[in-house]
């Protein structure tokens, strides 16, 4: 996508990519369906897992070659306003509810994780927040 609706500036965990104009739900944020993909066994060994994004049970994209896209700094909420969509062969972020421009957009994290130990702290401050991020096990 050259050209964005999206910018980065500081958010309460770091930077954050933050709408520039109005969305309405369902509209497409980012488009990532020319994203580079990868199953889990293509992944390089030793991997540095931030820079890969797991989308899908076996389906991961990334890193871009180039600079950090606005996307690279969406942050996680337990409450967020957008979601990746896979319906291969588009990957998308879409928006969940009407977002405000100048607004932080977030997505779950944990709704793209598949059979991963990894976790971490959550810090989204929502008052539905889980408390961590990692895999939603019973899906």
């Amino acid at each position: 996508m050259a050209l964005t609706n999206l910018e980065v500036h500081p958010s309460r965990n770091g930077m954050g990519a933050f709408a520039r104009v109005p969305f309405t739900r369902g509209d497409l944020v980012w488009d990532w369906s020319g994203c580079a993909r990868y199953t889990k066994d293509q992944l390089p060994v030793p991997c540095i897992e931030d820079d890969y994004l797991q989308v899908g049970e076996n389906l991961y994209i990334g890193p871009d070659d180039g600079p950090n896209e606005p996307p690279d700094f969406i942050n996680h909420s337990c409450d967020p306003n957008c979601a990746i969509r896979v319906a291969p062969p588009e990957i998308t972020i879409v928006a969940l509810r009407d977002i405000g421009a100048g607004e932080e957009l977030t997505y779950d994290y944990s709704a793209t994780m598949y059979n991963d130990t990894w976790e971490m702290k959550c810090n989204c401050g929502t008052p539905n927040c889980r408390g961590i991020i990692r895999e939603q096990r019973g899906r």
